[in-house]
């Protein structure tokens, strides 16, 4: 049940999935992957629902998605898997209600702690620190991805966009450079990026 789910999901049939999932748990209640998995599933399905303005479903599963990961994450504290899998449940969740973003920060910067060199694990740190509008902590955050994975092209373009936004203010329509400084090291970057990740990468630059 549990491979035939994950056929299901990966085909992006999460809908026709649920059922599967549900037996997996049924059958082996104490295996924490079969329940990090619902509690994924669940999180895609009730975005969908609520999408659909299905409100009564949607908070259904969504309630199943966050006690299921409370759950998994209480009783193993230590498994950077589950908090990665948490981090995307509400990342998911905030998508149509954006109070979630502050439960996924709080599980990332958890990840973090137990991934302290997995680059990735602080690139999406750092990208959770823009959306709840704390660019400095985004910007040190991506720094530090990159002293971690020097070769991480993502991570420079978020970077240069964290200084252009540095360098702009707040007011995303504001094309006034309020800090010089900043200003540059978004060009530089993108430099960089045209540099040494290919010139024929489809990334536009503003000298």
């Amino acid at each position: 049940s549990y491979a035939l789910r994950q056929n299901l999901d990966h085909a992006g049939q999460y809908q026709s999935g649920y059922s599967y999932l549900h037996d997996a748990v049924a059958t082996r209640p104490s295996e924490p992957v079969f329940q990090d998995e619902l509690a994924i599933n669940d999180a895609v399905l009730a975005g969908a629902l609520f999408q659909q303005k299905d409100t009564t479903n949607g908070t259904r599963l969504r309630d199943e998605a966050i006690s299921v990961s409370d759950a998994i994450t209480t009783n193993h504290p230590n498994v950077v898997t589950f908090w990665k899998s948490r981090v995307r449940i509400f990342y998911t969740l905030a998508q149509s209600d954006p109070q979630y973003l502050t439960q996924a920060l709080t599980a990332i910067d958890k990840a973090a702690a137990l991934a302290p060199t997995d680059a990735k694990v602080w690139y999406n740190l750092g990208l959770l620190y823009d959306q709840t509008g704390n660019v400095d902590n985004a910007i040190t955050t991506i720094e530090r991805t990159i002293t971690l994975k020097p070769d991480y092209r993502d991570a420079y373009y978020a970077l240069a966009l964290f200084y252009r936004q540095k360098a702009v203010g707040l007011n995303p329509d504001n094309k006034v450079v309020q800090d010089p400084e900043m200003e540059k090291k978004a060009v530089a970057t993108m430099h960089l990026i045209l540099a040494n990740f290919g010139p024929n990468d489809d990334l536009k630059i503003r000298d």
